[in-house]
């Protein structure tokens, strides 16, 4: 069995990584690393919510490069609003909310209603 989730969450949760890779200064090899402050850092999804929201845990690589530290945890309602996600700007949780809802509509061709 998977992870279940809303479709438009999840949409969201695939364009805040872009939009935090997009951000980074160098190539990541992982799908769900980006590098913030120096430091790099991955998306680890969490546990299924009964509201259909994504939620999860960000952590960071120490200068080590053996071990991580979490930084906090981030959460994408179920309509697709980033209620949090630390290491990311205003801005690119907008941007990847907007990615992520038109990449909806656009898939399943109906309107797309936030019902937050």
């Amino acid at each position: 069995m998977g992870y279940s989730c809303n479709t438009v969450s999840m949409m969201v949760y695939d364009e805040m990584i872009v939009q935090l890779q997009g951000a980074s200064s160098k190539e990541h090899t992982s799908q769900n690393t980006w590098d913030h402050n120096g430091l790099d850092h991955f998306a680890e999804i969490g546990r299924e919510q009964r509201d259909g929201a994504v939620t999860g845990s960000v952590w960071a690589m120490l200068p080590d490069g053996a071990r991580c530290r979490k930084v906090g945890s981030f959460r994408i309602n179920p309509g697709g609003k980033v209620a949090r996600w630390p290491s990311s700007t205003k801005a690119q949780r907008w941007t990847a909310q907007q990615a992520g809802q038109g990449k909806y509509q656009e898939t399943y061709q109906i309107p797309f209603m936030v019902l937050e």
